[in-house]
């Protein structure tokens, strides 16, 4: 497998101070493709770095920075329409992710692009919220009779909606997970433990513990990796200055075991330990080595996950990249959903995909 330059940056990023202009010419490239320009502005400041480059270099950081800004100002407006538009619905609305991160304040929003704004609310207010986002000018973006079967029946979503004016995209879930998979967990559990971010306590965030294992589910229950290292980087900011406490994880794998995620959050830590280098306490390790899988299944798995986080552009791929993906898409599917659902499914989106190209 080709060495990863952004992934060697991104452990070591004093290291950016000795790149040629060939180097930082594939380092834009590769973290561009990454979504992970943002993250390298943020350690080229930290590190004093940024300062020193050649202008040409530095203007790609001072673009990506006025990007940062407006979008920051935009999201929080964003997430303030929302609240107004479900200030009269009886249910607490969590932001998740990107926005959630962000209103937070969190070391993880700092440098982190997104493209939608996703939000958390009962599974019985779902009709109410829809129905009061409908009115301030959200509207469904899939109108296929199939697409909203799809969503409505077995996801753990509504289709997502796009505002009619601003054009943002907002996605509404009841649950983390979709409901045709046995790992869903119990979302009353997940709303419980937030906490606000407003004094009324009607906008709130997972807690710190659930964020952890909210982005971890996420990740390894994709079927589609286009940002899967940026995910990857989340987590290892969500984890931040603890992570060299065995309580912090102790209490991340006591919490995940209650929710019936335990997995997702095992392959988080040893991804992070694999491809990051973030170094978990021993104790750890060892409790994860007995936990998790057989040892072929486990060193198979993961060195998928491997090839993926290393592909993040054209110039990391091996040959092995393209199986890789394709395998970890199956899985990804069918973690979701059982074969009798999966199979008519991805026959209809490579039907529509195959037509649609026609066109």
């Amino acid at each position: 497998m080709k060495q990863c330059l952004l992934i060697e940056m991104l452990i070591t990023p004093e290291k950016m101070n000795s790149l040629s202009i060939a180097q930082w010419d594939l380092l834009v490239r590769q973290a561009r493709t990454a979504n992970l320009m943002g993250r390298l502005y943020v350690l080229l400041c930290e590190t004093g770095i940024l300062g020193h480059l050649p202008d040409n270099i530095q203007k790609h950081f001072i673009s990506e920075k006025n990007y940062l800004d407006a979008q920051t100002s935009s999201v929080l407006w964003e997430i303030e329409n929302i609240k107004k538009a479900l200030r009269i619905i009886d249910t607490p609305v969590i932001l998740l992710k990107g926005a959630a991160y962000l209103k937070s304040n969190l070391d993880v929003s700092k440098g982190r692009i997104f493209n939608d704004i996703d939000i958390l609310v009962t599974q019985v207010s779902i009709e109410n919220t829809e129905a009061a986002l409908k009115q301030h000018g959200w509207l469904s973006t899939h109108l296929d009779e199939y697409d909203q079967k799809y969503y409505r029946k077995w996801m753990h979503e509504i289709p997502p909606l796009r505002h009619l004016r601003r054009k943002t995209v907002l996605d509404v879930h009841h649950n983390i997970l979709p409901r045709t998979t046995k790992y869903t967990p119990d979302s009353a559990k997940l709303i419980e433990a937030s906490v606000p971010l407003d004094d009324i306590g009607k906008l709130r965030a997972l807690s710190d513990t659930d964020m952890f294992i909210h982005s971890a589910t996420h990740l390894f229950f994709e079927g589609e990796f286009s940002y899967g290292l940026r995910d990857l980087v989340d987590l290892s900011l969500l984890s931040g200055h603890q992570v060299n406490s065995e309580r912090y994880w102790e209490n991340l794998l006591v919490r995940a075991r209650e929710l019936g995620l335990e997995w997702p959050v095992h392959y988080a830590i040893i991804c992070l330990e694999n491809t990051l280098k973030i170094q978990v306490p021993e104790g750890i390790q060892q409790k994860l080595k007995k936990n998790i899988l057989s040892k072929i299944r486990r060193k198979f798995i993961f060195w998928l996950y491997s090839v993926m986080f290393e592909s993040v552009h054209y110039s990391c791929k091996s040959v092995w990249t393209l199986t890789a993906l394709r395998l970890l898409y199956i899985r990804g599917h069918w973690l979701k959903m059982p074969l009798v659902l999966l199979l008519p499914h991805l026959v209809r989106k490579a039907i529509k995909k195959d037509s649609t190209t026609e066109l």
